[in-house]
């Protein structure tokens, strides 16, 4: 193979490599007598945790759930997606609260939200959050809900969750 050949083979792929790492373009490249093929995975967020509950009442108030451990530290995305899905016949003390904690280089973090809630769901009762964050290698993300029933019938709520990794 000539080095004028080869010289051109290598620019196109450093090419190719530069427009899929900030498109995610997967890409071939072929030179008469070799083939030249990448799958690049540039850095982009990526889900590296979900939490998905449905029709969720009393089910671990109060107790803090795990749902990811960071395996390296780096910046990170939590999402939460909180809507009521049935009501109660009577409200009374009714109420669900939110905390989310993760740790950072420094300290343990803490986020906290209180649903609205309402005798049948509408569209304002819910609870969403999104925070971007430093979390510290082998360290925790965890959510803890803690549930208070209505006066009388039973009301639930859907719980989704996510962390991506930003880089």
């Amino acid at each position: 193979m000539n080095k004028k050949l080869l010289t051109i083979a290598v620019l196109l792929a450093v090419l190719f490599f530069i427009a899929g790492y900030f498109t995610k373009v997967k890409f071939k490249a072929t030179v008469p007598g070799h083939k030249l093929t990448a799958n690049l995975s540039p850095l982009s967020p990526i889900i590296v945790a979900r939490l998905d509950q449905t029709g969720v009442s009393t089910a671990n108030s109060g107790v803090a759930q795990t749902f990811f451990t960071a395996p390296v530290s780096g910046y990170y995305r939590l999402g939460i997606y909180i809507p009521q899905s049935a009501g109660c016949a009577t409200l009374g003390p009714a109420a669900l609260s939110l905390s989310e904690s993760w740790t950072d280089a420094t300290t343990t973090r803490t986020d906290t939200g209180t649903l609205p809630l309402a005798t049948s769901p509408g569209a304002t009762n819910l609870l969403w959050n999104i925070q971007e964050s430093w979390i510290a290698a082998s360290t925790n993300v965890t959510v803890t809900f803690t549930y208070t029933a209505c006066s009388s019938g039973t009301w639930t709520y859907d719980n989704h969750a996510y962390v991506e990794r930003l880089y």
